[in-house]
């Protein structure tokens, strides 16, 4: 008797511990779906918090990113995984600044930004990629499909996969967005996306 009671004493805490997830799945026809896109491409302004991954042939690097977006302008602020600060980067209008720990804001160029992160960054395509939809206003995009595990497209040299997907706010939005060219890996994987 003692026995059956730790044993549904136990499922009922695995059944309360799976439904406090927040709903996530790997489902690419979902993003299909044009009202879909259409809900992704309205949001003017969000937020997400998670982690970011830069990987190359020779190093990786982790770093946990806050990143705000509205229409002009978006924010990013990268900190350590004990939550100290890296730097904070604003890229409006086709201009990057970047502040680091007790230093002033500075304007970069590409020079800049490549000696920075020993490549040029995506960053005017970035938002649009994190949300699952190609860069409309440049270049044509080639859809991807790798045996329906995954969705992703091909845009200016970078191939963008969509690996997880979750529900925020009634809308279906990438939880992990891996952006490859050559052996450089861009990984972001969203812990919480906050959309108004």
């Amino acid at each position: 008797m003692l026995k059956r009671c730790v044993l549904y004493t136990m499922f009922f805490f695995l059944l309360a511990g799976c439904a406090s997830l927040s709903e996530r799945w790997e489902e690419p026809l979902i993003l299909d779906n044009k009202i879909e896109k259409g809900r992704r491409q309205a949001m003017k302004s969000w937020s997400l918090s998670g982690r970011l991954s830069l990987r190359d042939g020779k190093q990786s690097k982790l770093s946990l990113i806050k990143w705000q977006h509205n229409e002009t302008e978006d924010l990013w602020v990268l900190s350590s995984l004990i939550g100290g600060t890296i730097a904070e980067i604003s890229h409006s209008r086709g201009v990057t600044y970047i502040k680091e720990p007790k230093k002033h804001h500075k304007a970069l160029g590409n020079q800049e930004l490549a000696e920075a992160f020993g490549f040029i960054p995506p960053l005017k395509h970035l938002s649009y990629w994190v949300r699952g939809l190609a860069d409309d206003s440049e270049g044509k995009q080639v859809l991807v499909r790798e045996e329906y595990t995954t969705h992703g497209f091909k845009q200016h040299g970078w191939l963008v996969t969509l690996a997880r997907y979750a529900r925020e706010d009634g809308i279906i939005l990438p939880s992990k967005v891996v952006m490859s060219r050559g052996d450089l890996k861009i990984i972001i994987v969203v812990d919480k996306w906050q959309t108004k």
